[in-house]
């Protein structure tokens, strides 16, 4: 995942939440909306997750179940395409302590071990394991990216070698509480938070037909 600033990774990591800024939909899902929740819909407890600012990457996390799923609808009808005022946004009670209408869906994690106030270059950990590493290389100007199981190992061990001794000493990492975590699982409700590809498909269908590949891509990644 990519982020712009410090800050932003702190209430990431303290939230254990993370959620991307969507566009207004202005009543109709385009193409990158649709591939941005399929996204989420591919994602399963026990992946895991990194975080990635100005080309330096900072520790591990370990996606996460909370309530009955790790990914979740912000609030009741974020996946259906209209827009969101803020008050509007507020009147729905939404799971995100922070946020906006336009933060329509989140996933939960947890550091798996840790997520480290050192960030490693983009270019030294590349070069730690250059066979292993290829989407890595191709990251530029997206929210985010998977990876394999190779790459994701490759990437784990030079996280973790660059950050022996913060390891052994449990410092210089991110803080990260369960509060927001509990309380999303006490008020998240199947039907209302459910994350699913239906209104994706709903939006872009006419008629009989399914106006964007992409929809229907989501709907594949649905887990």
């Amino acid at each position: 995942m990519t982020l712009d600033n410090l800050e932003s990774l702190r209430e990431c990591i303290q939230t254990g939440t993370y959620s991307t800024n969507l566009s207004d939909p202005n009543g109709v899902w385009k193409v990158h909306h649709e591939g941005t929740f399929a996204d989420y819909l591919s994602m399963k407890a026990g992946d895991n997750i990194y975080f990635f600012i100005k080309r330096k990457i900072y520790g591990v996390g370990e996606i996460t179940n909370v309530s009955f799923d790790c990914k979740l609808l912000n609030y009741e009808g974020a996946d259906i395409p209209s827009s969101v005022g803020y008050e509007e946004y507020l009147e729905k009670e939404p799971l995100l302590p922070n946020g906006d209408g336009n933060n329509r869906c989140f996933c939960t994690f947890k550091p798996a071990p840790f997520y480290f106030e050192n960030g490693i270059d983009m270019d030294d950990a590349l070069s730690s394991n250059p066979s292993a590493f290829r989407m890595l290389r191709a990251m530029w100007k997206v929210s985010f990216i998977k990876i394999d199981d190779t790459e994701n190992k490759a990437l784990i061990d030079v996280i973790l070698k660059r950050n022996e001794v913060q390891l052994l000493r449990q410092e210089g990492v991110f803080t990260f509480s369960e509060e927001v975590h509990r309380d999303i699982s006490e008020r998240a409700l199947n039907t209302a938070h459910r994350l699913t590809a239906y209104n994706i498909l709903l939006s872009a269908a006419l008629d009989k037909y399914i106006k964007h590949e992409m929809a229907i891509e989501a709907s594949l990644c649905e887990k």
